[in-house]
């Protein structure tokens, strides 16, 4: 299978071509063509070498990376003799290469500070498992896929694992002494650091290339979350316990400011983070807070009469207005002042995960208090008025992830992964999983997705 380049166009296609050396020749004609394709890629009839790399800024379609046909002749004694056999290829995914220097592909939960929950590549256009990964028990933490593609996931039987993106192969594994569970989403550093919280109370900072503990924090109290770490782009890890947000320096460990929780539990919350660079959090007496991310000093703050989720994340909009989901309803506060722009409740019983924002819609699940009926919805991000709703067949406690195309991906409490056209809700494909499903889904490299498993696996859906 032949390189692809990027969508970004930040790749190239490099394609190698190497053919036996016919005694007597001057010169070599190339041809490629792709399938169905009228006219080929590459007619090189003036090769003095018997090989080509061909180069292009471009990349490959997924209807046309099969099929592709090249063949080779020799000019010999002035005159070109039989082409060559023709050889079949095909060419690899588009993005499966690596930006390079770039940023992790899934970094965090949500996939980035403002917790949008979508991603700059592709998800699965087809409901293919690539490859499992068993550990052992149940895997409710939420996958980080690293810049190269690798998958950090962490498991209820005490460890933290990174795998292959390609294969599933595992590259390391690190485990406490009290093997504790590891049910947060790790978050991925722009130097590759990898950091992952444990229900011990600690905070672990790992080198993600071998797993060796760069440094340890205790957050000073037991962490019974399953969202995750929040990273800032000035390299603030935010993390919190029952009772206080730390800020820390991701480098080191050391702590930049700590703000203990005015009243009532913070609830193991992942914060969010606005554009300005203000934090949000919510506690577990349906109180918002806005914390000045540099010094740790309380904006405002804002009670809701949504029941908030607790340990679940909102999200932040370009504009810096916050969506908080609550067992009532869904509300939308402005970030400056924490004003309530609007609030919403097209179930009529709450929502049940954390929001993803879709360009100008929030998308997220919730259920009936009457009936029980479950779907996933889209609203007006400016109004939260309802532009379509999906019916969902149990339960979802995950949030969802965006492909760059916009389909919207979510897994249910069943097992079954869930693909929705964003501009319809009508759903694409459906997967069935091999058991219930709490870990929400990470979209990395290769139209490739990641999620854990209650049935141990580790799932590697796409092509």
């Amino acid at each position: 299978m032949l390189d692809n380049g990027r969508l970004d166009g930040n790749d190239d296609i490099v394609w190698d071509f190497d053919w036996s050396e016919c005694p007597g020749a001057t010169l070599y004609h190339l041809y490629v063509i792709g399938p169905s394709a009228p006219n080929p890629l590459i007619d090189q009839p003036a090769l003095s070498e018997p090989g080509l790399c061909h180069v292009s800024r471009s990349y490959i379609l997924e209807a046309n990376r099969w099929g592709w046909t090249w063949k080779v002749r020799a000019y010999v004694d002035g005159s070109w003799g039989p082409w060559s056999p023709t050889r079949s290829f095909d060419v690899e995914p588009v993005d499966t290469d690596p930006l390079p220097g770039g940023p992790p592909a899934w970094p965090m939960f949500r996939h980035d500070p403002q917790h949008t929950g979508v991603s700059p590549f592709l998800g699965p256009q087809s409901p293919a498992v690539r490859w499992t990964f068993q550990a052992g028990t149940w895997v409710d933490s939420s996958p980080a896929v690293g810049s190269d593609g690798r998958v950090y996931v962490g498991s209820d039987g005490g460890s933290v694992y990174a795998l292959d993106g390609m294969t599933g192969a595992k590259k390391w594994e690190f485990s406490t002494l009290m093997r504790h569970m590891f049910r947060c989403s790790p978050a991925i550093g722009s130097d590759g650091t990898v950091y992952v919280d444990n229900w011990d109370g600690y905070l672990y900072a790992l080198d993600g290339s071998s797993g060796s503990k760069l440094w340890e924090f205790y957050l000073g109290a037991l962490r019974h979350g399953n969202s995750g770490l929040t990273l800032t782009p000035d390299g603030v890890l935010l993390a919190t316990d029952y009772t206080e947000l730390h800020a820390l320096d991701a480098a080191t460990g050391q702590i930049i400011w700590q703000r203990s929780a005015p009243s009532y539990a913070f609830d193991a919350t992942c914060p969010a983070v606005g554009p300005d660079g203000t934090i949000y959090i919510t506690n577990n007496n349906d109180v918002v807070y806005a914390i000045d991310g540099s010094t740790g000093g309380i904006r405002w703050s804002k009670q809701t009469d949504g029941w908030t989720i607790g340990g679940a994340a909102m999200a932040v909009g370009p504009d810096g207005v916050v969506y908080v989901p609550g067992l009532q309803n869904v509300v939308a506060l402005i970030g400056a002042t924490g004003d309530v722009l609007w609030q919403a409740d097209p179930w009529g019983g709450g929502a049940n995960a954390a929001p993803a924002i879709v360009g100008e819609t929030v998308v997220l699940c919730g259920s009936s208090a009457a009936t029980g009926e479950i779907s996933v919805v889209a609203l007006e991000r400016t109004t939260g008025a309802l532009i379509w709703s999906c019916p969902m067949s149990s339960l979802v406690s995950t949030s969802p992830a965006v492909g760059a195309d916009g389909t919207i991906y979510v897994a249910s409490v069943d097992g079954v992964l869930h693909a929705i056209d964003t501009a319809s809700g009508s759903v694409k494909w459906e997967l069935s999983l091999g058991a219930a499903t709490v870990s929400s889904p990470a979209i990395g490299l290769n139209q490739t997705l990641y999620i854990g498993c209650r049935d141990g696996n580790v799932y590697a859906i796409g092509p």
